[in-house]
């Protein structure tokens, strides 16, 4: 690498149900770049989107995608469980979704709960950050917490 061809890692952060439309208008564009000829040669491909390009390792960049699929699941699972305790209280768990996402610190994705995160990438990315965590020695309590929440609301057994 480096010498007659370089390599990059450019994670995708698309939904299923919206990737064409997330493909063309990036939140931001993320390369992690083995060496700095590779990530121009691939920033150059962007320069069109006009949105904000982070340039970081590869190491970095696998990171992130995880790092956000990770806080995408942990949202979606608290919001569950805000929907359960709605149901407990006999009160609309619609009406206080959306009230909490209209803060925009907080927005409308994975704020309506009685539904476990799915799709593709959130249990896979969700397993392997969890699995990489452990094999380098750390703990993420926060997402095994979060899995062990989806596991209960799979299995009906809130």
């Amino acid at each position: 690498m480096g010498l007659d061809f370089g390599v990059c890692v450019n994670p995708e952060f698309l939904r299923e149900n919206a990737a064409l439309t997330d493909f063309l208008s990036p939140d931001r564009i993320v390369i992690g770049e083995f060496d700095r000829k590779s990530g121009d040669e691939l920033e150059t491909l962007y320069k069109e989107f006009h949105r904000p390009v982070i340039r970081c390792t590869p190491e970095e960049a696998e990171l992130v995608k995880y790092a956000s699929n990770g806080f995408l699941a942990t949202q979606i699972s608290y919001f569950n469980e805000v929907h359960a305790l709605c149901e407990k209280l006999g009160l609309d768990s619609q009406v206080v979704s959306q009230a909490v996402s209209l803060d925009m610190r907080i927005g409308r994705y994975g704020v309506e709960g009685g539904r476990p995160f799915d799709g593709r990438c959130l249990p896979k990315d969700i397993e392997a950050f969890l699995s990489y965590a452990q094999r380098v020695g750390a703990t993420l309590h926060v997402l095994a917490v979060q899995r062990e929440s989806t596991r209960r609301l799979l299995s009906n057994v809130w």
